[in-house]
């Protein structure tokens, strides 16, 4: 069995693509499969700001072979007195078939010829190579641009693309990209570090991401955040005014998710507490925290009894990224080392 890695990165994706783009690959990529009769056992797909990636596994090499029973002349045409005549010939030649393994099957009490036109299954690789820049061609999204040169539009500029086939590369063109885009196994690590990623096998593809502090899995990161909002809300004995949408919206905005706690000044709270809520979730996507256990009302024109001045922020690992940095002090500049204190004193 074989296993397959696609990963497609870009310039930071709208938060709304990022989620729904998930999805979408999917059952694209499923009804393709399905199509092609290629056999496999698990597709995932996931996202992240930069990038978008599946995996199948559990591929065969070869595609199942496309079995179609198709209708010939009638029996009494085909054959005289047991012979097969030329009709049944030059029908059993048009599948590729001996005349003897030609059926006779009645149809509302006429008998007809039968015979299995038989395709053989083709080389998974290849219908891949086929199958891949159809599905990213098809992927849906508003405000796709165009980029560069070329005519392609996507939700942002594609900037690598990682194609894998087990150990190997599986070459694949995308139309009207210019420059082209050069397909390889060097995947990119967190914005602030940019660092490359060699993939050797789609199997190292996650665990190597996380080493580079990237949490490609949309799901385990999504967990990981609604973890950090709840459990750091309950040591501080608030309340986290956390929705549905803000939490997928905040997933979709980070790659190595990291709780940071801020405070604004006490006299904001004569405000009523839908502007001050509003204004954190809406505009700067903060998750406000309440000292009692319920949703404000807006009949409350002041938050004084309601809302905390302490709000939490979900950042793009700032300090886990420093302190993958820091050890590696040696490689950097006096000014890189300098930009890095700044850093530091500013979380």
């Amino acid at each position: 069995m074989s296993t397959y890695l696609l990963e497609i990165g870009t310039e930071e994706l709208p938060a709304e693509f990022a989620d729904s783009v998930v999805n979408q690959f999917k059952s694209l990529l499923e009804f393709e499969l399905e199509k092609n009769f290629i056999k496999n056992t698990e597709i995932f797909c996931s996202s992240t700001p930069r990038r978008i990636f599946l995996l199948i596994s559990g591929l065969t090499d070869l595609g199942k072979d496309k079995i179609e029973l198709r209708k010939g002349p009638k029996a009494d045409m085909a054959f005289l007195n047991g012979v097969p005549t030329n009709s049944a010939i030059g029908f059993a030649k048009s599948l590729d078939i001996d005349v003897k393994d030609l059926l006779i099957k009645k149809i509302k009490n006429v008998d007809f010829v039968f015979g299995e036109k038989i395709e053989k299954g083709k080389s998974t690789k290849y219908l891949l190579s086929l199958i891949i820049p159809k599905v990213i061609k098809a992927l849906q999204g508003s405000r796709f641009m165009k980029w560069s040169y070329g005519n392609f539009k996507f939700s942002r500029p594609i900037r690598w693309i990682i194609s894998l086939y087990n150990e190997e590369l599986l070459e694949f063109e995308l139309e009207n990209i210019e420059p082209k885009i050069i397909i390889d196994n060097i995947s990119r690590g967190h914005r602030l570090i940019n660092n490359k990623i060699l993939i050797n096998h789609p199997d190292n593809y996650l665990d190597s991401l996380e080493a580079s502090g990237v949490l490609a899995n949309r799901t385990k990161r999504k967990k990981i955040i609604n973890d950090l909002i709840n459990n750091s809300a309950d040591n501080l004995k608030l309340y986290p005014d956390l929705s549905d949408k803000l939490l997928n919206e905040i997933t979709d905005l980070v790659e190595s998710p990291d709780l940071l706690v801020g405070n604004f000044d006490s006299k904001y709270l004569s405000l009523p507490t839908e502007v001050l809520c509003t204004v954190m979730k809406n505009h700067q996507r903060y998750i406000p925290l309440f000292k009692i256990n319920r949703k404000f009302s807006k009949l409350d024109l002041d938050s004084k009894e309601t809302l905390s001045t302490k709000f939490f922020l979900i950042s793009n690992g700032l300090r886990k990224l420093i302190n993958l940095l820091q050890k590696e002090m040696k490689m950097f500049s006096r000014q890189d080392l300098q930009m890095l204190n700044f850093l530091l004193k500013l979380i």
